[in-house]
């Protein structure tokens, strides 16, 4: 059985580690950016992934590397319109997303950004910023100014 069908065929609240140091590194650097996520009620936390469509290309790179890992399911990111109105314009944003699946595993990982719901940087951030999270962190979130 490959990774793949694995996480398909098992209840998410007994879908646990180890994750291995990429893993764990994309998440981070993801977190650190716009990725967020979410404490599933006895079942263990999952991460959602939104980009818009200018960044079509990463959040694919995104969703492969999760995807050839076992750790989403073979849907691609759906496509979302998302309409904003204010007093002046009513604007469509169009983009992609996708989520994790849930793992009990993933909970640390949500209790080091989370404190009551709320995102938060945790002190002991330093021990898990490796190359990989820094450049994640930047293509999610950086700019070119």
């Amino acid at each position: 059985m490959n990774k793949r069908s694995f996480h398909t065929k098992v209840r998410a609240s007994r879908r646990i580690g180890p994750h291995n140091e990429d893993v764990i590194s994309l998440l981070v650097g993801s977190l650190l950016g716009d990725a967020y996520g979410s404490r599933r009620s006895g079942e263990g936390t999952r991460f959602s992934y939104r980009q818009s469509i200018i960044h079509r290309d990463y959040l694919f790179w995104l969703y492969d590397f999760f995807y050839t890992r076992g750790y989403c399911s073979n849907l691609k990111p759906r496509k979302y319109i998302r309409i904003l109105i204010n007093e002046f314009e009513k604007k469509e944003h169009y983009g992609y997303e996708f989520n994790t699946f849930t793992f009990r595993s993933f909970d640390w990982i949500y209790d080091m950004f989370y404190k009551k719901g709320k995102k938060i940087i945790n002190s002991n951030i330093e021990n898990y910023i490796t190359p990989l999270a820094l450049a994640v962190w930047i293509m999610d979130d950086g700019g070119l100014s």
